[in-house]
This record gives structure tokens, sequence and C-alpha cells, in this order.
């Protein structure tokens, strides 16, 4: 290393040489249990040999139970079976349903999926037709969203006398909007009507729904109170076993006992609900029973006194599927090296805050480094926080269900580049500022200053709120198997380390962590590539030698709703322009440089390495899907890999890394979320520091470093307390930053083009567009105005918000000068 690299850098290199030389030490590192082999492939050949054999909704159900567990090899033979399925009972009411509801899931295109879901929806709106129940249950199913005609229709149904159709429509209704879904199954299930408790807790465990311990409590009082049957009576029991957010309390594993001695219950849809409970819950259960079931130990007879061959069938079928689920859930997790690996990266990140507060002398110090940082090490941090862990988890899962067309949009960089470095970067390192908003003070006055900055620690708060709650909820749940009811315990951990190192160091501080959080970053996605590579023997091997049906074809136009190349490249070139010319984050990396050339030489390294990185994570997303596809066995219970795209990578860290380095890479999970944290409490500080305090305050003098250092504090608290919230926005991980977290990226940077392009903007054009711009984003991304796509939600934004400004300050001027 050179001779300035600072000592924190060298020790902490030091120290993952270390860590990563004892990550081979333990020899217990093969994580795949080979005692799973005969059970799995005993269960695997009954689903398959009932596939090929059975009949009506028996097949349906074996179908749908291979889909589930993600076996590539099956895809194109139940895809085939039900082709000639529907040629040949096409048009039998029900079974129909059934048909298309199995094409509908053997299909991950969406055009593709459309046509089946199509002849659902077609039979659902037919009043007269033989199919509205089973057509309702199966759009309940597959979480179809219904539009205002169809939404008319269910209401209809759902105030119609007949109640078993009622029940099946509440249940379609309550997962039109993913905020009321549990409230209203639980509404359902408190009725109390056997019909409608049946088909509520029915539905709570089939989609996994997770209660809150209030409402969980409200449903155990219900099974131990209310009189019901049995079949009533298994299915909330079985509801209550998925859907309870704590397994230690008593009440649960009382259930758990009742629900297993109803194994032996002559009734084929009790047996069905004791399997699919043992499948969903998260427990790792007793698999005696399942077994049994499987093997036919408890035949179900008929009046006649002769075996119910059909019956039995499906409940085997369903066992053999629940024991699958059961293997899925065991051998892995973290172990004690992993364990020593992740501490010793936290107590790492410490010891730096601490070694750089003892150097920070005043508030200048603490937020822009004194002005003499490395660039190199600056581009790094740069980097890293532009990247963030939103990106590390979203951009393999992007490359898993859309293929490398986001990434094609890379080729916008030297544009960029051009842009930011000859006609952004110069304006910036002129003005000698410590906020990039001083900068709209001095050309256009104080209200613009004051929106820009409501703009930025608006966009920040969600920025961080979202990468706390991402980074537990996708990576951090999965990798430790910890119940999601702990969420806001580990967001409340992750966020008080950072909030702490950067408190305490400031710029110093969250600069040489992003350095060390880079490397560990690029480790961990070179790491699974060499592991992968490893496994199959080649790249040539896990790279995909025709292009996988359900990526996008590559399309080369340009239109405002779809997902074609040349959008890629507007949208990345719009993010990365927008960002790195109004982000106090990015203008922060600029100002701790001495001159122009340095600060370009940051964004410089900076640009490489997003390039170099996003491909990498490309590759890595689909060396982890070509490795899923190989040993499908190894996906959690309940996921597939397109639906569950974005937690793939997270699901390999566990399942794929020796141990040891299964801590390191989550240690690079953590590393991408806290150095954005870190940058956006460092920056949202910067903010507060000079355009509120300095300007609002009673003596109007800089922040002191102890002021500052609070300020720090504070901003990380609120957006920790955000994160808990985070949870309720629908959509994956790249949905919701485009269209919450970026939702002020192009109103911000509206105003800074009108304060440094145009010499006659006024302060009420440029608040008005700035404000038009957010309208428009708002529209865009959450109502879907004209059609528009999300990945123009940044550029149409833009041109609607600085041309609405340029024409209200030429009437603005065009008066003033007409009354002058």
């Amino acid at each position: 290393m050179k001779k300035n690299t600072p000592k924190a850098v060298k020790t902490i290199f030091a120290l993952i040489c270390t860590l990563i030389a004892l990550s081979g030490c333990d020899n217990t590192s093969d994580k795949n249990n080979s005692a799973d082999a005969e059970p799995r492939e005993q269960a695997l050949n009954i689903l398959r040999h009932s596939l090929q054999t059975q009949q009506g909704w028996v097949k349906v159900h074996a179908a749908e139970y291979l889909l589930a567990l993600g076996y590539p090899q099956d895809l194109e033979s139940i895809r085939q079976i039900f082709v000639d399925q529907q040629e040949t009972a096409g048009t039998e009411p029900q079974y129909r349903i059934g048909i298309w509801r199995t094409l509908a899931q053997c299909y991950q295109r969406p055009d593709q999926r459309q046509i089946y879901i199509d002849k659902i929806l077609e039979a659902f709106m037919d009043k007269d037709g033989p199919d509205v129940l089973h057509a309702t249950e199966t759009l309940a199913k597959l979480k179809i969203r219904l539009n205002d005609r169809q939404l008319t229709r269910a209401q209809s149904l759902y105030n119609s006398d007949d109640i078993t159709q009622s029940a099946f429509t509440a249940w379609l209704l309550a997962i039109q909007d993913k905020t009321y879904t549990t409230k209203m199954l639980l509404r359902e299930i408190l009725t109390r009507n056997p019909t409608r408790m049946n088909i509520a807790s029915y539905a709570v465990s089939f989609h996994k729904i997770k209660f809150g311990t209030a409402q969980w409590s409200e449903l155990a009082e219900v099974i131990f109170t209310t009189d019901m049957d049995q079949k009533v009576r298994a299915n909330l029991l079985a509801a209550a076993l998925v859907c309870c957010p704590l397994a230690d309390d008593l009440r649960y594993w009382q259930f758990y006992d009742e629900l297993l001695e109803m194994a032996t219950v002559p009734d084929k849809n009790i047996r069905r609900t004791v399997c699919i409970a043992l499948a969903l819950m998260d427990s790792v259960c007793e698999t005696d029973v399942i077994r049994k079931l499987r093997d036919d130990k408890f035949p179900l007879i008929t009046e006649q006194g002769e075996i119910d061959n059909p019956t039995n069938a499906d409940v085997r079928l369903t066992a053999a599927w629940a024991q699958l689920c059961q293997l899925r859930k065991g051998h892995y997790g973290f172990r004690w090296l992993d364990w020593v690996v992740l501490a010793g990266y936290c107590l790492i990140m410490l010891v730096v805050g601490w070694l750089c507060s003892v150097r920070n002398k005043n508030s200048e110090d603490f937020l822009l480094g004194g002005r003499a940082m490395n660039p190199f090490m600056v581009g790094l941090s740069f980097f890293a926080t532009m990247l963030s862990a939103l990106s590390y988890l979203a951009y393999p899962g992007e490359a898993i269900k859309n293929g490398p067309v986001l990434f094609i949009g890379l080729a916008a960089f030297p544009a960029i580049y051009f842009i930011v470095g000859w006609f952004l970067i110069p304006k910036f390192m002129k003005s000698n500022v410590t906020s990039a908003y001083e900068l709209l003070e001095i050309k256009l006055g104080t209200p613009v200053r004051m929106l820009a900055t409501f703009f930025f620690l608006s966009l920040r708060f969600l920025w961080m709120a979202t990468i706390i709650f991402i980074t537990v909820d996708t990576a951090i749940i999965g990798i430790f198997g910890v119940d999601r009811s702990y969420i806001p315990l580990i967001c409340a951990a992750m966020g008080g380390l950072t909030i702490l190192y950067t408190s305490i160091g400031g710029l110093k501080a969250v600069v040489i962590t992003d350095v060390i959080q880079t490397i560990i970053l690029l480790g961990g996605a070179l790491l699974t590539l060499v592991l992968i590579t490893i496994s199959f023997g080649s790249v040539s091997a896990w790279m995909p030698q025709t292009w996988p049906e359900n990526w996008p074809q590559l399309d080369w136009s340009i239109n405002l709703g779809g997902r074609t190349v040349l959008n890629m490249i507007i949208y990345i070139f719009s993010w990365h322009v927008f960002t790195a010319g109004s982000d106090q984050m990015a203008i922060q990396r600029y100002l701790a440089t001495k001159d122009v050339k340095a600060a370009r030489k940051t964004f410089a390294v900076s640009a490489v390495t997003t390039i170099i990185v996003q491909i990498l994570l490309m590759f890595v997303g689909i060396a982890v899907l070509a490795y899923f596809q190989a040993h499908p066995y190894l996906l959690a219970a309940g996921t597939n890999t397109y639906d569950n795209a974005d937690t793939l990578f997270p699901r390999f860290i566990v399942v794929g890394l020796p141990i040891g380095l299964t801590g390191l890479v989550t240690a690079g999970l953590l590393a991408a979320a806290m150095s954005s944290l870190s940058s956006g409490l460092s920056s949202s500080a910067s903010v507060v520091a000079e355009d509120i305090i300095k300007r609002f305050g009673k003596t109007r003098k800089e922040a002191s470093l102890s002021k500052v250092q609070l300020i720090s504090f504070t901003i990380g608290a609120l957006s920790m307390a955000c994160s808990f919230l985070v949870g309720n926005v629908q959509g994956n991980v790249i949905e919701v930053v485009i269209k919450v977290v970026n939702l002020f990226v192009a109103p911000l940077f509206v105003l800074f083009f009108m304060a440094l392009f145009v010499k006659k903007a006024t302060v009420t054009g440029t608040l008005a567009g700035g404000l038009t711009s957010v309208a428009v984003a708002v529209s865009i991304g959450f109502y879907n105005i004209l059609g528009i796509g999300v990945f123009w939600l940044m550029p149409v934004a833009f041109i609607v918000g600085v041309v609405t400004a340029t024409l209200i300050s030429t009437i603005t001027n065009t008066n003033k000068e007409t009354q002058k």
C-alpha cells in the first residue's frame, strides 16, 4: 500500500486478510446435507408420478407443487401436459379453470401469462357462467389486480346471498390492497361464520400472511372460544401456525400438537390442511407425520370399504410437497466463524469512527474533511454511496428477472462524464461553499434554497429509511433466518451502529469506511462468481446458452412505457446527471477535494467503478440464477427464481458460501447499507447545519462541532424510525427505489439547472418549476399518468419542470419590463 494510506485502512486490510484466511479453517464448510438426497428424491418421484398418472384437480395440485418447488426440468413437461389438457378438457366447467391456472404459472413473461389470466377473468365476469366461484378463488390465489369494472363485479358478488361465493370474493378483495389484506381477512374470521372463517383462514395460510401480535391473539381467542366442525378448526389452526409473528408463544405449540393429531382424521381436506400448514410454517417441525401421510400409512376408505386411490393420491402428493418444503428449512445458517467475522467488522467501524474523531477540530473538518482528502478515496466513497445496499441487492435480482437490458444502459456513461465533469463540477468548485444549496441562494434567493433543502432532506430521509428496511427485509432476515417480527430491532441495531460511527467521525470516517466497504462489496461479488464457476466447472457452464423466456427481448425503440434499451440509457443518464448535479452527497465529495481536476478525477473513479461493479453484479445475478436452477432444493421454502429474484443473492450467501465467508459477505451487505447511511447522515447534517441552523439561528454563526454531531445523530434516529413504515410500500426493490426514493431527484435538479444555466430565471418561475416537477413525478410513479412507465419518471418530471420554470420566468420578466 502507498505510504499516505491511512493507518486505519492498513490495519483493517490486514484484519480482513486474516478473516479470509480463517474462513478456510473450518472443515465443516460443506453446507449441503447429503442425508436429504434420498427423501428428496422419493418425494419428487411421488409428485412427478402423480402429474403423469392422475386426473383432474389431483393433476393440477401435483403440477402446482412442482412449479412452486422450481425444478426447471419439470417446467416444460408440465406445460406440455396442460396444453394437451386444454385441447381435451378445455371446455369442461370448473376443471378448465384449473388448467388455465396451471398454464398461467408455467409462464414467467407477463404477456404469456396474461393469455390465461384473461380467460379466467372472462369466466369471472360471466354472470351466467358455471365457473364464477372457481375463477374467483383462482384470481385470489394468483393475486390478480382487478380494474374498475372487475372490482364492481367483485363487489356485487361479495354482496350476494351465496355465502360461499361472498367469502371467496372477500379473499379476492382483500388481496387487492396489501395494506388492508391482514385486516380484511381477520375481519372475515371474526365473523365466526363457519364458511367465512374457513375460507379466510385458508387464504391466510396460502399466502403466508404474517399477523401482528395483537391480531394473532384475536385469532387465538377465536380458536379457544368457538365451537366449529373439524374442517374449519383445522384451517384456523393452520392459519395460526403460519401467520404467528413469534413461535415462542405457548399457544402456538398447543395449536401445533392439536393439528398433528388431526392427521389421522379420515378426511382428505383435513389431512391436506395439516400438510400445507407443516409446509408453510416457519418452524422446522416433526416430519414423522408427513412421512406417514406420504407413504399412505393412514389410507382413506370409501363407504364401500375400499381404498380411495384418487383421494389418497391427493393427500400423498401434498405430504410429499410438505416434506420437500421442510427439507429446505434446515442445515443453513450462521456458524461461529461467521459471527466472529461479522462482529470483527462492526468493531472495526467503531474504531475508525473514534480514530477520525480525534482529528476533527472544527465543523469543516467534520463536514468536508478539511477540504484536502485523497481524490481516489473520495471517488470510491462516492461510488459506494451511490451504489448502496439497494443496488447491491437489486442489480443481481434485475439480471435474474429481466436480463441485461438495464445494464446496456451503462453506455450512457461517456456522456454522463462529459456533462458532469465539464459543465457541472466547475460551477460547484468555483463557489467555495459548504452546502451546495448556498449556490441557489446566491443565484435566486432564500426561497429557492429552502425549497431545495426540503427536497434534499425528503429525498435522503426516504432513501435512508428504505435502505435500512430493504437490507433487513430482503437480505438479513433471509441470511440469519430470524423471525420477521425482529425487523424493527435489527433496523435499530444496524442504524444505531452507523449513526454512532458517523456522528463521531464525520466525513473522514465516512470516506475511510466507504473504501473498506467497497473492497468487501467487490470481494463478495467476485467470490460468488468464483465459487459458482468452480461448482459448474467453467464460466460457459453457467452462462445461458439460449435467451431465457422470462427475459424481455432486446428492443431498441423509444416508448414511454416499456423496458427498452434506449429507455434504459435515458434513465441511467438522467439519474446520474441529476444526482451528480444536485445531490449534496455528490457535491460534498467534489468540495472535499482541492480543485476542479481533483474533483473530476473523483467523479471518474466513481463512474468507472460503477460500470465495473454493475456489470459484475449482472453476472452475479446470472450465475446465481444458474446455481439455483441446478440446485432448486436449496431455495427457501415457498420461493422460486422469478418471483423472488431479489432474494436469490442473499440466499446464495447462506447456502452456497463456505462457513466464515458467509459472515464476510454478509458484512459486505451490511457495508453497502451502512456506507450509504453514513453518507446520507453526513450530507444531511451538512445541509441542516448550513441551510437551517446557520441561517435561522440566533447568532447565524457556523454551527459548532458538537452541534453538527448532534444533528447527525438526530437525523439518523428519525430515518431509523421512518424505516419501520417502509414495509407498507408495494413493489420490488427497483420499483420502490424509482417510485419513492427517487421522487425528488428530478425536481431538485430543476432548481439547480435554472440557477446555473438559465440567466433570466426568476424565483417565482423556479419555485413553480420545482413544485410542478414533484407533481409530475408523483403522478407517474403512483398513478401511471398517460401510461408513462417509471423509467421515464425522472426525465419527464425534469422536462416539465424546466419548461414550466422557464415559461413563468419569461412571463414574470415580461411583466416587470411592462411595468417599467
